[in-house]
Order: structure tokens, then sequence, then C-alpha cells
């Protein structure tokens, strides 16, 4: 089953303001273009590592206070859409960032949806 989300159901989500999309794209791949909204998430491998083990929570992998703190707001009362420039299983590599991500984010109790985790560039045009 592919965990891919329309353009169509992600552009009704954005304008309800019901969804949060992470960026996991290169910063300059997002600075060229994204989804309006949407949050860049770049977690170095030491971090991913401690994300793993349990011993980091993921609003600290944002830098930026003001990004902490509307990840931290957000991602408990609205879907969440994860979005790269791959178009892998997710559930196929278990050992993958997004894979890492998803499983944090559904253990810490936020609405990630299997059918809407992945974004694939031809079905969102970024801006």
């Amino acid at each position: 089953m592919e965990d891919l989300i329309t353009a169509d159901r992600l552009r009704s989500a954005l304008d309800d303001n019901g969804v949060l999309v992470l960026d996991f794209r290169s910063q300059p791949d997002f600075q060229k273009g994204h989804v309006i909204g949407s949050m860049n998430v770049n977690i170095p491998p030491l971090l991913q590592r401690r994300l793993k083990k349990g011993s980091l929570s993921l609003p600290t992998v944002f830098s930026c206070h003001d990004m902490r703190d509307r990840f931290t707001k957000e991602c408990k009362c609205k879907e969440v859409v994860m979005y790269d420039t791959l178009s892998c299983d997710m559930n196929a590599n278990t050992s993958n960032l997004l894979y890492l991500v998803y499983d944090t984010l559904r253990r810490d109790g936020c609405r990630v949806d299997r059918k809407s985790t992945r974004l694939n560039s031809s079905h969102v045009r970024t801006s």
C-alpha cells in the first residue's frame, strides 16, 4: 500500500489548518521551494541515534525556539504529514529517518495516519 496523500487532500487540510507538514529534504532544497507552512526537519546522525534510544525528545531537534513551540503545540492536535524526496516504502526500511520520526510521533500520541505519512514530489507542487 502506498503511503501517499493526494495533492487535493493536502490542499484541503492546509486550507482548514488541520495538518502539520514536516519536510525532510535538505535545507537548500527546502529554500528553493516548499509546501507553504511546512517545517524543515534535519536531524544529524548523533541526534537520530539518541532519538532512537529514547534519550531525546522529538521537539528538541528543532534549534529554533519558535519552531520547537509550534511543533509541540501542533503535533498533538493536527494530522502530521511527512515529506521527503525519496519514494521508498517507509515500512520496508525501518532504519530510515522517516520511519524513526513516524514511530516516535506515534509513541508520543500524535496523529500520524499511515495513509498520509509521506508525500511524493509528483503529487504535491512546492511553492
